[in-house]
């Protein structure tokens, strides 16, 4: 009895870990980056941002359809961002001068040979007005 018991729980124990590990799918109803930003949602939105140690791109996107979890490209003249960016021991926010390339904005910035910056931003679109804060680690 004691010798099934403990056979038992062994195969508990293992069968718990068989689901726990990396590589795995990150579940319906969520979207990955399309640039290999940092997304974040609005209500009705998303605003990737990609960022190097020499300027930083946001693309506004929406979903293709209610049901898809593809994203497409929101019309830059259907949106209004603002931005400024703060380096880790940085005393201040310091603006971020955007202008429009086709999909996305872009801004130039310096990052001092930061391993990483604080993005704040702040937008309207789609009848939405959303603050977001992003934590960049520039990519090379």
């Amino acid at each position: 009895m004691k010798l099934s018991l403990n056979a038992l729980a062994l195969v508990f124990i293992l069968s718990t870990s068989v689901s726990a590990h990396d590589g795995h799918n990150h579940g319906p109803g969520q979207v990955q980056p399309t640039k290999g930003g940092v997304i974040m949602k609005g209500e009705k939105f998303f605003l990737e941002v990609v960022g190097s140690d020499k300027d930083v791109k946001f693309y506004p996107l929406k979903q293709v359809d209610a049901k898809s979890m593809m994203l497409k490209p929101i019309p830059l003249k259907d949106v209004k961002l603002a931005a400024t960016f703060t380096l880790p021991r940085g005393k201040k926010n310091e603006p971020v001068t955007l202008k429009g390339e086709g999909d996305h904005f872009v801004g130039a910035i310096d990052a001092k040979k930061s391993h990483r910056y604080q993005i704040d931003v702040a937008i309207e679109t789609m009848g939405e007005n959303e603050k977001l804060t992003y934590q960049i680690e520039p990519q090379e």
